[in-house]
C-alpha cells in the first residue's frame, strides 16, 4: 500500500490486487453500501492517519476506486 499526499485534504492510495482482497475489495461490484465494503475502507484511511497523519474523521470524503 502507498500513500501520496497529494494536499491538505486529498490523498491517493495505490493498492495492489492482493492487498484489495486482502480487504474483501473487489474491482468490479463492490458497493460502498455494503458494510464490509465501508469496513475496508476505513481501516484503509486508519492505516493512513497511523502512517502520514493523514486525517478524515469528521470531514466529508470523496472515494474512487
Amino acid at each position: 500500500m502507498e500513500f501520496l499526499v497529494i494536499s491538505e485534504n486529498k490523498m491517493k492510495i495505490m493498492l495492489t490486487a492482493e492487498e484489495m482482497r486482502n480487504y474483501g475489495i473487489e474491482c468490479e461490484g463492490s458497493d460502498y453500501k455494503d458494510p464490509i465494503i465501508r469496513k475496508a475502507f476505513w481501516k484503509i484511511l486508519d492505516r493512513a492517519y497511523e502512517e502520514c497523519g493523514f486525517e478524515v474523521r469528521g470531514e466529508k470524503i470523496l472515494l474512487q476506486y
